[in-house]
C-alpha cells in the first residue's frame, strides 16, 4: 500500500469518527430538549439539570452541535442517550481526536437518572391503588 493511500485511509477515518461523533451528540441534544420539554415552569426539576449535563457533555464531544427539534420523533430521551452510546461505541480507538469512551462512561452514569426521569409507569400492581400494603 502506498504512503498517500494509507494517508488517505486515515483521514476518512477520522472523518467517520468525527461524523459519528456529531450524530451522537444530535442525540444527545434531541433528548436533553425532550426532558427540558417535559419540565414546565419549575426552575429545580431533576429533568431540567439531567438536560444540561446531556448539553455540557454533547458541547464536550462536539461544540455547537444541536438538534433539530421534531415534534413527531417517536423515541424517547432513554433512546436518544442510547443511540448516543451505541455511535460513540462504533468509534474506534485513536480514530477520535478525543477518547470517546471517557465521554461514554459519563453517560453511562447518567443513565439511571434518564430513566428515572422518563419513568411514567405507574409503579402499582393493576386492580390496585397507588399505595402498596404490607
Amino acid at each position: 500500500m502506498s504512503p498517500i493511500s494509507k494517508h488517505n485511509r486515515a483521514l476518512r477515518a477520522c472523518y467517520v469518527a468525527i461524523e459519528t461523533t456529531a450524530r451522537a451528540c444530535v442525540h444527545l441534544d434531541a433528548a436533553a430538549a425532550q426532558l427540558d420539554a417535559t419540565v414546565g415552569d419549575d426552575p429545580f426539576d431533576t429533568a431540567r439539570f439531567l438536560a444540561a449535563q446531556l448539553r455540557l457533555l454533547s458541547g464536550g464531544l462536539h461544540p455547537g452541535i444541536r438538534a433539530i427539534p421534531d415534534p413527531a420523533d417517536p423515541s424517547g430521551p432513554l433512546e436518544h442517550l442510547e443511540a448516543a452510546l451505541d455511535l460513540l461505541g462504533a468509534i474506534r480507538p485513536g480514530h477520535a481526536a478525543d477518547d470517546p469512551t471517557r465521554w461514554m462512561q459519563h453517560l453511562v452514569d447518567l443513565r439511571p437518572a434518564v430513566v428515572a426521569a422518563t419513568d411514567t409507569k405507574p409503579h402499582s400492581r393493576s386492580g390496585s391503588n397507588d399505595t402498596e400494603q404490607p
